[in-house]
């Protein structure tokens, strides 16, 4: 990895954002498993893991809501998971590292264990606009 500042003192200018739905009865076993996995991506250099739950509310007018696009059932959740770091070039770094860690790679098959199966878990890479 290239040399850089603490990835804590930079900002990031690069996201990975993950939505996908987890059944409630796997809740607690996805908080423990994600937990275990962000100490693993700390280890391999990403800045920052946020995850959050998608909550009831209302639609605003020319928008369709996250909900009815996910189509999670009322036995599921949806949880967003945002993953940062400081360009594409340090995220394909990381990634090249945890192709070859088995310890990670074992997480991700308990992960796919715990989320709802399908077609509607998305996911998309995006540059930080500089407003």
């Amino acid at each position: 990895m290239r040399e850089t500042k603490s990835a804590t003192a930079q900002e990031s200018d690069y996201a990975q954002l993950f939505v996908f739905r987890v059944p409630k009865k796997n809740r607690e076993a996805m908080q423990k498993l994600e937990a275990r996995i962000v100490t693993m991506f700390k280890k391999h250099g990403v800045m920052k893991s946020e995850f959050f739950q998608l909550t009831p509310h209302e639609t605003v007018k020319g928008f369709t809501n996250l909900a009815e696009t996910i189509s999670a059932s009322p036995e599921e959740e949806v949880w967003v998971e945002i993953e940062h770091y400081l360009d594409r070039e340090h995220r394909d770094q990381i990634f090249a590292a945890i192709r070859k860690d088995m310890p990670m790679l074992e997480l991700f098959g308990q992960w796919y264990g715990l989320v709802t199966p399908g077609i509607n878990s998305v996911m998309g890479d995006f540059n930080k606009l500089k407003i």
